[in-house]
């Protein structure tokens, strides 16, 4: 909303010097969902939306919310999505031990806790990979030395660049990617995952959806599971056949390629915004 309110105030400001032929403003999570910030308010939404002419949302849930709350603006509001960068595939045969990895900052909002938790319970073999430190790294690290669990391993990487996490997921043999936010825009962290060919287990919650299927390339939680749901998934999924497990893998692989290749994507984007400027 910062950015959106700079250029209302600059077309305001140098109207006689500049001509402004349209204004477009591009929204995620932290910009567009008012229940997300930690006040529960964005500031002057009612002002930006009626001096913007187009916001792109990178979600259709995102479009929908935006809709519904503010409906006399319905027509200003476009649907571009995000993206990753294709790094190539990287799928493994299914072993017996189930390869989980999920990177995000360990803050509450992230239950990166309830990922451990369900970890050291499963009766299945497991190792768990987490990239990513934060606020709750020293507290969830002191219960993963505490697990007593024979059949789970879990490695906690801390604060790593995405170059290497990106490195790391062409090499290693992960097979699934988890994500239980409690809330989200469209996670571009699931679609480096999918890029890579990785089964996805997150939350049902912002635009996920839009690119997890559940039961085709990965395996969605309600927003607000409990921990034998997640351990169900976990157990379910370390279960699957070779053949169910390796078609659920090209399956995200075909759907990053379809929503969410940032080459296609934001070329789509420059077009669209191209076009509107001839």
């Amino acid at each position: 909303y910062i950015t959106a309110f700079v250029i209302i105030s600059l077309k305001k400001k140098l109207k006689n010097v500049i001509h402004f032929e349209k204004e477009i403003t591009r929204c995620h999570r932290f910009d567009l969902y008012e229940y997300a910030d930690a006040g529960r308010y964005l500031p002057m939404r009612k002002y930006i939306l009626s001096k913007i002419n187009e916001i792109h949302s990178i979600s259709t849930d995102g479009v929908g919310y935006l809709s519904k709350k503010y409906p006399q603006y319905t027509d200003k509001l476009k649907l571009s999505r995000l993206g990753s960068l294709d790094k190539g595939v990287n799928i493994y045969p299914k072993s017996e031990t189930l390869h989980l990895v999920s990177c995000s900052w360990m803050r509450p909002v992230k239950r990166v806790s309830s990922i451990l938790e369900a970890v050291s319970k499963l009766s299945v073999k497991i190792e768990w990979t987490h990239y990513g430190d934060g606020e709750e790294f020293e507290k969830i690290s002191k219960i993963a030395a505490e697990v007593n669990n024979p059949l789970a391993s879990v490695k906690l990487m801390g604060a790593c660049s995405n170059e290497k996490v990106l490195a790391e997921y062409a090499v290693k043999p992960y097979d699934v990617f988890i994500n239980v936010s409690e809330n989200e825009g469209v996670p571009v962290s699931i679609m480096e995952a999918m890029s890579f060919g990785k089964i996805i287990i997150a939350t049902n919650v912002g635009g996920t959806a839009e690119i997890v299927e559940n039961g085709v390339n990965g395996f969605l939680l309600d927003k607000d599971f409990t921990n034998e749901e997640l351990v169900s998934v976990l157990t379910k999924t370390a279960l699957l056949d070779a053949e169910q497990f390796n078609e659920m893998c090209k399956q995200s692989r075909r759907i990053w390629e379809e929503r969410s290749n940032a080459a296609a994507n934001y070329e789509n984007f420059y077009q669209q915004l191209k076009a509107k400027s001839v």
